[in-house]
């Protein structure tokens, strides 16, 4: 017999799944110079990034993305942006998505990729 926590664990791995296939397809159909532009950015301070975070992700911290976005991102390319636990980063991406650049945040965080081991 499946328990309730079995099937709760099963549907937040789902989400997750669901969650990556959408940015995976929403990267295939983005195109720069016929190759694909995938930029996954740590938005959190540098002692949480060297903590632990996505591998192939870079730093660039909150502030430095709202005070001088064009310093590190371009209107061309897309991006994905991640905080400790997803508000940061999804009001952040709202904000710089308002100014003509192409981002989104990825839902949960760091936490919820933590937690799921991805």
């Amino acid at each position: 017999m499946i328990s309730s926590l079995m099937i709760s664990s099963l549907m937040n791995k789902l989400e997750l799944f669901l969650v990556f296939l959408y940015i995976h397809i929403f990267l295939s159909n983005i195109k720069y110079n016929g190759d694909y532009m995938k930029v996954l950015i740590d938005i959190r301070e540098p002692y949480e990034y060297r903590m632990g975070h996505i591998d192939g992700s870079i730093n660039i911290t909150k502030d430095l993305l709202e005070l001088v976005p064009e310093k590190y991102l371009n209107k061309v390319d897309s991006y994905i942006l991640y905080c400790d636990s997803g508000p940061n980063s999804k009001r952040l991406s709202n904000e710089l998505n308002k100014l003509g650049y192409h981002t989104m945040s990825l839902s949960g965080g760091y936490s919820k990729w933590l937690k799921n081991n991805l």
